[in-house]
């Protein structure tokens, strides 16, 4: 990338965030738990959380303290910068008494001597930057031997994914000009690749929200309002929230990151290329697997558990409804976008037979209106149901589908192959 564009980027967005009101609006977005919010919010602070280190704890790029002023008030020396003094300002006000020391600074210049912390966290930081690399490299200088890195990043496998499965309708692109919309997305290698020439061992790489906006999946197949009002219930519905945990947490959260638009990345400060190989070898061993057909045999070696307990666990949340219908639309997306699956893979018969029978319903239903679409079109159809100009045909469409969703058969023939 042109060094110039690659500046220009990083005064825009400093800019961006100097901005009191966008301080404002930032501060509101973040600590909203309605809706997949709640998911959110819980999801990134905890993998900060867990993957942390020792008690000196570094936020770069804190912003208002989302992940580390909770690791405060547990007793943790924070430090934290930020290049926006609007930000900090919010932040000295949200830590009250907490002990939390805050100054400005540069996310690829840090101000502080070598080895000074134990852990070097950035929540929603390193995505707004190409040179991901410079500051991961700045972040594990100021982290002292065997101290931790973590940071999130976008997942471009998610979106090469969503490439592929589009059939090229919606290719990805990016326009090196719009900074507003810019999001730094790599590859689990580059992470890998990038760890190894800077000394480092890749501890996690974690596929995360997968239930948010900027998942190419919802919109991918048309179903992005129905998407919403489902996820619209994480805050109001606790057993659909805790199901949501587990599907995030102990299965995608431990599959490859194409299956999620963030990834996040935990690093040690100590050089181990052979664990790093060995990593990627594993990992690229999991994606091949996926890719010729996953069942709860399959993945167990990979999720650290017994095939039986996954089909127990995937059975106890669907006997809700609500976690149910989202369970069902998952698998729907993750069948469509060519994860070789049945239902019957996963989850116990009664629930792996009501899937497959909405699934063959649906594509029941999908084939009923494309032939209705077409009736409609035909030209005889149009002269006979036109009266003075005015087109009749579109009136008919409710009584043909129903009439056809009253044959027992519609399609003859299909059945559960």
């Amino acid at each position: 990338m042109n060094t110039e564009v690659e500046d220009a980027l990083r005064q825009w967005k400093t800019d961006a965030w100097k901005a009191p009101g966008m301080v404002v609006t930032y501060h509101h977005n973040v600590s909203d738990e309605r809706g997949k919010n709640r998911l959110k919010n819980y999801i990134e602070c905890s993998l900060c959380e867990r993957h942390s280190v020792g008690d000196d704890i570094l936020d770069v790029g804190i912003g208002t303290g989302r992940a580390s002023l909770p690791l405060a008030r547990k007793g943790k020396n924070v430090t934290g910068i930020d290049s926006s003094e609007s930000m900090l300002e919010v932040t000295r006000k949200l830590a009250g008494d907490l002990p939390v020391r805050l100054l400005p600074g540069d996310v690829e210049k840090l101000p502080f001597p070598d080895a000074s912390f134990d852990t070097s966290m950035a929540l929603n930081v390193v995505v707004h930057f190409r040179a991901w690399d410079k500051i991961m490299g700045e972040m594990l200088r100021v982290v002292r031997p065997g101290g931790r890195v973590i940071f999130d990043v976008y997942s471009l496998e998610h979106e090469l994914a969503a490439d592929i499965c589009s059939l090229g309708k919606t290719a990805f692109k990016e326009d090196p000009a719009d900074f507003q919309n810019f999001l730094c997305r790599v590859t689990a290698g580059d992470i890998v690749r990038e760890a190894t020439r800077q000394g480092a061992t890749l501890r996690a790489l974690v596929p995360f929200n997968p239930f948010s906006g900027v998942s190419r999946w919802p919109a991918l197949f048309g179903a992005v309002n129905r998407w919403q009002r489902m996820l619209s219930w994480f805050h109001e519905d606790e057993r659909l929230f805790q199901c949501a945990r587990f599907l995030e947490e102990d299965i995608i959260g431990k599959l490859p990151v194409s299956l999620a638009p963030k990834i996040m990345v935990v690093l040690e400060k100590h050089p181990d290329p052979d664990a790093n190989a060995r990593w990627l070898e594993n990992y690229r061993r999991m994606d091949s697997a996926l890719a010729q057909g996953a069942s709860a045999e399959t993945l167990a070696p990979f999720l650290g558990r017994s095939a039986e307990s996954l089909r127990a666990a995937f059975g106890a949340h669907a006997s809700d409804p609500r976690s149910r219908a989202l369970m069902y639309r998952i698998w729907k997306y993750l069948h469509a976008i060519g994860f070789s699956m049945r239902p019957h893979n996963f989850f116990p018969d009664e629930t792996a037979d009501l899937f497959w029978n909405w699934h063959l319903e649906e594509e029941a239903d999908g084939r009923i209106a494309a032939f209705l679409r077409e009736w409609r079109e035909t030209p005889s159809v149009r002269r006979t149901f036109t009266h003075r100009g005015v087109p009749l045909a579109e009136g008919l469409l409710y009584t043909q589908a129903r009439n056809r969703f009253r044959l027992m058969h519609p399609f003859p023939g299909e059945g559960q192959t």
